[in-house]
Order: C-alpha cells, then structure tokens, then sequence
C-alpha cells in the first residue's frame, strides 16, 4: 500500500523562508527568530482526509490549509506503513534500512525474542504500568532534528540547550520523533489511565506530570458518550462506568483520547517553558485515537468523519497556547501523518471490488507445510511479524541446507497462500 502522508507548514516568521527561519537564523538579543519547532502528527490520517472535510474545518486545520504551505507531494515510500516507521522519519528523514526501525514489531535473532521498536528492558517504567512496558528511543539509530539542534549547541549551559520533548497516547509516537537526545516523552498507559515515561530520560516524573496524574483526568470519562455531530454511528459509543482499564481502552479509542492528549501538551508547555527560554526547542505532539477509530470503523465511515473534525477543534486549540505562550509568529508548526489506510474490505466488496480478508495461520501455515514437506520435520518458522516469516536458520545450517533454495521454496509457498491475497514475495535474496 502506497504511504499516504500530507504535510502542512505553516510558518510566520518576518522575512522568513524556512532556511532562513531555521537552519539559518542568527540570533538577537531577545533570541532566536524561530522559539519552538512544533510538530503536530495526527496518527493514520489520510492525506485525503484535508480536501474530503475541509468545508467541516473551521479552527486548526484550517488555519494550517489557508495561512500555511501544503506540500501535496511530500510522501515517503517506505515500507511497512505502521506508526514506529512513520514516526521514526518525520524528524530524521531516514528509511528504515538506516533508522534500525523496521516496524512496530520484530524478531530479534540475537535475543530470541519478539521486540518492539521502543522496549527496554534496561531501564524501568515511571508513572504507572507493567515492567515490561518501560521503553526508550536506543533501537533508533540515526539523529533527529532535535538532537542535531542538541548537538550544535553542546557545551552550553542546561539553561541554554534546547528542549526536545514528546507527547502521545502511544509510546512509539512520543519516544521516536524525538530521538535519543531528547529531554522527555510521555505516553498513556491504559492499565493505569496515567501518563508514564521511563527512567531513560530522568529518575522519577516531573512533579507537574505526577499531579496531573493525581487529576484522574481519565477517570472523568466513565459512562460518558461518544455523540457524533453528524450521521449515524455504526454502534452506541458509551464508555464502561468503571474507572479500570476497559474504560482508559474507549477513551484512547475515541476523541476523548485526543483531548486528553491536549490538556498533557498545553501542560508541557507551560511547565516546561518550551519556547520561552530565548532558545529553540522541539516540541512533538502526536494525536493517536484517530488510528484506533480508523481501524476499527475504516475511513468511510461517521466515525472517522467525526474525530477528524474533532482533531480540527483539538489542533486549534493547541496552536491557540502556543500563541499564548510563545507566540505563532516565533514559531514553526509542522503538520503530518505516519500512515494512511485502506477502505475496510467489506466496504470494498459491497462496491464490487475486490477484497477480502486473511490472518496469519492461512499466510504461514503453507510455508512451514511447504519446508517440511520438501526438507523434513522441523520448526522451520521461529517468529513471524507483519506479513514476515523469520526462517530458522540453526535448523538450515543442522540440515546443511542452501539458506537460498530454501527462501525459494518458502517464497513459492506463500505466493499462492492466504486465499490468493498474497500480490507479491520478496526473498531477502531479491531484496
């Protein structure tokens, strides 16, 4: 699936190309020209999504299509299309070959064990949540924007070095935009319904992120409803009474997620002081329940209508604190996406198109029946993740086995798997 990414840059600077705001800009006595970096990412928002409602934008998107500069064709082709990937390259630039960020998952041979593109077990969670959820930016290989700003800054007082510092739902989304310079990333856990970091960044919280803990901002949301301002909802949206991880589940799957999202961003900016320093700091914000509804519902349906022109209203006001506080014209507001979507294959179907669906036993079952049967008994398969098989290359080598015909082998397997979804198979060989 071709990656589907919009980008709006809306920048406000006296005389300002972004060369010149950015890379280049001299400093004054009152500071540099351009105070905070502000990337807003809005997770699987459809580049479509901009021209489909805009007559519904009325606040932050709008401003961004009218005062700023819409680049229509600023995809990145890389592969796969997931957040970690999408997230990794909005600050970097680099592809996955470079970033080591080849998915949300993978199998790490060294470790025999599945990892995902932020989890760490040498460091720990704060604020909340599993043990084995603490994570950090360290399987990111290459730098960001925000280290780089970092880096030509060194030497310099604390007072004087910039801020770098993420925010989502998700902890991929708030960790890899950052980069592993950065000061802070903040993420939802839906065990606690806190927002949690991990000892990577600092020993404990930040004293204003514990109180807004204390706030059960999450809590708030129990038995309350999803009302859709226009259309019929594909099912009742009421949130579970409880306050317990079923219902910090809903609220990061519905805009309730995205305005909770807001009130931790206008909190950073204020406690942190970013962009009010005299010095330039990165700030990401990526909103995440869009993906979660557009995966649920797919992007035809009321819902996804519905929350983005709620994120419409949540951008605004987001870009009405940064006014407040740093002031637009002082600032660089990035507008992106990681990944789009397809329609749902129902959808498809019902106007007679092709589609269907398929899981993972009917893509890889064949292709372990399909080894067995041509090199023997044997656990050919040790992982997979995504549309990936990760062949177990002891076994090849026990066997004295061709690392080649096998691949061959297995690749035939999967091209006529799944049904007949499988489009095309790419050995590494081939890759």
């Amino acid at each position: 699936m071709k990656r589907l990414i919009a980008v709006a840059v809306l920048v406000c600077v006296v005389g300002g190309a972004f060369p010149a705001a950015l890379g280049a800009q001299r400093e004054t006595t009152a500071g540099p020209a351009i105070k905070l970096v502000l990337l807003v990412a809005v997770d699987q928002f459809r580049a479509d999504y901009l021209t489909r409602f805009e007559g519904e934008y009325q606040q932050g998107l709008k401003r961004l299509l009218t005062d700023g500069a819409v680049f229509t064709s600023a995809a990145l082709e890389h592969y796969p299309t997931v957040t970690a990937v999408g997230h990794s390259t909005m600050l970097s630039g680099a592809f996955p070959s470079d970033s080591g960020i080849i998915g949300n998952d993978w199998f790490d041979r060294t470790s025999a064990a599945s990892v995902t593109s932020v989890s760490d077990d040498t460091v720990q969670i704060l604020g909340g949540g599993a043990p084995k959820t603490a994570a950090s930016p360290r399987r990111m290989l290459v730098s960001t924007i925000g280290d780089e700003l970092k880096m030509a800054r060194r030497g310099r007082d604390a007072a004087s070095s910039p801020k770098v510092i993420g925010v989502s739902l998700k902890d991929r989304a708030a960790i890899l935009p950052g980069g592993r310079g950065a000061d802070a990333a903040y993420w939802f856990d839906v065990t606690t319904g806190a927002f949690v970091s991990s000892s990577y960044y600092f020993r404990a919280l930040p004293s204003w992120v514990s109180a807004l803990n204390a706030r059960k901002l999450a809590d708030g949301y129990a038995g309350k409803s999803w009302t859709l301002a226009q259309g019929t909802p594909t099912e009742p949206h009421v949130l579970p009474k409880t306050p317990e991880a079923a219902l910090y589940s809903a609220v990061f799957a519905s805009p309730f997620g995205n305005d909770l999202l807001l009130t931790l961003a206008t909190e950073a900016l204020e406690h942190e002081q970013l962009g009010q320093r005299g010095v330039t700091d990165v700030f990401s914000v990526s909103f995440s329940s869009n993906d979660s509804v557009g995966h649920k519902y797919g992007p035809d349906s009321p819902e996804v209508r519905d929350i983005s022109v709620k994120t419409d209203a949540t951008i605004g006001e987001l870009l009405q604190a940064v006014d407040r506080r740093v002031g637009l014209a002082h600032t660089l507001v990035m507008f992106t996406s990681d990944h789009g979507v397809a329609p749902l294959p129902e959808t498809m179907i019902e106007h007679r198109m092709s589609g269907g669906r398929t899981d993972g036993p009917s893509l890889f079952d064949p292709i372990e029946k399909a080894l067995q049967a041509r090199f023997g008994s044997g656990k050919w398969i040790l992982a997979t993740a995504g549309t990936s098989p990760y062949l177990n290359y002891a076994l090849i080598a026990k066997k004295k086995l061709d690392p080649a015909e096998v691949r061959r082998v297995a690749a035939e397997a999967a091209a006529g798997a799944a049904g007949g979804h499988v489009a095309r198979v790419y050995t590494r060989d081939q890759l």
